[in-house]
Order: C-alpha cells, then sequence, then structure tokens
C-alpha cells in the first residue's frame, strides 16, 4: 500500500470536487453524500494496479473511463477507500441526481492525480446534473471549511479557458486550495462534459499552481472516449 503525498491527498479526498459517488445500472439508486463541510474518507488512498476503475456500470460506460494506457508514463491506478468522496462546491452539494450507469476511476503520479466519473442519465437528467454543478459554483467565488485536523482549508474558484473540447455542455474551473496551519497550497483544475445524456466530470489536482497544457491533453483523451459511446444512451 502506498500513501499519496499531503497536501495532495487532502485537496483528493476533501476537496469534494471530484466525481460523485457510484450508482448501480438500474438508475434506481442515489448517491449518498457525505455530510457538507466535513471530510468524507480518511486521508489516505490505497493504490492497486488492477482495476482502477470503480463502480457499478454498463460495459459501454465502463470502457469510457481513461486507462493506465491512456496515460503517460508514470500514472499508476488507485482505489479510493470508503466511504465515497462528496461532490460540493461552495458548501452546496451537487450530483445528486440517479443515474443509469456511472463508473470512476482514480489515477496517481508522485504528488498529482487524477479522478474521472462517467453517468449515463435518464432522459433530461444529463442537463439537470450539469446545472447543478454550475449553480453551485455560481453560488459563491470562495468557501472554506474546517478539516477533521482542525486545519483550515480554503477554496476559490476562477474559470478555466481553453480545456474543454466542444460537446452539448462544457464547464471548466481552476479551484485554487489553501491549507493552513502550514500554509500548503494546491490545484483542482475540474472539468464537465456533456454528450448527450452522458456526462464526465474530470478533476486534475497538483500541488502548486495548475498546468493547463496537461490537463486539456486527459480532458481531449477522455472526451473521445466518451463520446464514442453517448450515443448508445
Amino acid at each position: 500500500m502506498h500513501r499519496l503525498p499531503a497536501p495532495l491527498v487532502i485537496a483528493l479526498v476533501i476537496v469534494t470536487l471530484a466525481a460523485a459517488p457510484a450508482c448501480g445500472g438500474g438508475g434506481s439508486a442515489s448517491p449518498t453524500a457525505a455530510p457538507t463541510g466535513a471530510p468524507s474518507v480518511d486521508a489516505t488512498a490505497a493504490v492497486a494496479a488492477s482495476p482502477a476503475a470503480q463502480g457499478s456500470a454498463t460495459p459501454a460506460i465502463a470502457a469510457a473511463v481513461l486507462a493506465t494506457s491512456d496515460l503517460p508514463a508514470g500514472w499508476v491506478g488507485g482505489r479510493l477507500q470508503q466511504p465515497q468522496i462528496t461532490t460540493n462546491a461552495c458548501d452546496v452539494t451537487f450530483d445528486t441526481l440517479a443515474s443509469r450507469a456511472r463508473w470512476r476511476t482514480v489515477f496517481i503520479n508522485g504528488q498529482a492525480g487524477i479522478f474521472e466519473s462517467v453517468a449515463a442519465y435518464g432522459p433530461g437528467d444529463a442537463q439537470r446534473a450539469v446545472e447543478q454543478i454550475r449553480s453551485a459554483f455560481a453560488s459563491c467565488q470562495q468557501w472554506s471549511r474546517v478539516l477533521n485536523n482542525n486545519r483550515l482549508a480554503t477554496y476559490t474558484w476562477s474559470k478555466l479557458d481553453n480545456v474543454a473540447p466542444p460537446a452539448d455542455e462544457t464547464l471548466a474551473y481552476t479551484v485554487h486550495i489553501a491549507i493552513t496551519p502550514p500554509r500548503s497550497e494546491g490545484t483542482d483544475e475540474f472539468v464537465v462534459v456533456r454528450h448527450g445524456d452522458v456526462v464526465m466530470i474530470l478533476s486534475h489536482l497538483m500541488t502548486g499552481t495548475g498546468d493547463v497544457a496537461v490537463t486539456r491533453g486527459f480532458v481531449q483523451k477522455a472526451d473521445r472516449k466518451v463520446a464514442a459511446v453517448a450515443g448508445s444512451y
């Protein structure tokens, strides 16, 4: 077992901007979010070479997420411990709608991480899922919460341009994460892409400042896989 280095561990499991908990393929289950303002998992992540992806999905959705073969050398698949990461911005929980199928995956490379979720929704719910995320971010520019080690995490977002590919809907944000004391900083480049009834959320987490060019490459590869299966739903 490997442990992610701090502060990325804290960003990955507490930033609460990664993709939602997995739902069953039947579409009747609803994600269960951890309490707002509280860390949803212990600040550790077990690394497993296989499977990197976790969830419950149709074969098409399971095949739509990134694989290690899609990424540069050095990235390995990771498995988050239970319970799942929440989806939250500005202390507003989003992605509360039940999906027909969902698959998620985690990759780790030193002090960087990728968290991706691909979900297929019933008619109209994919648009509503994206609107939940848009509305959550629009409700504030900055928010804070006290972590379980009594450190204060402050999140400040700005628009992220020239990252998301053409699609039915796209959202892209840079979230700066500052944790004190002692001060440590990280960045979450957070991208949402909708093709029809399928929504992809990709979160690229790094210590220090972001790297738009690298994030763009991840998003483009992920989007090609999602677009290829979106017509099946």
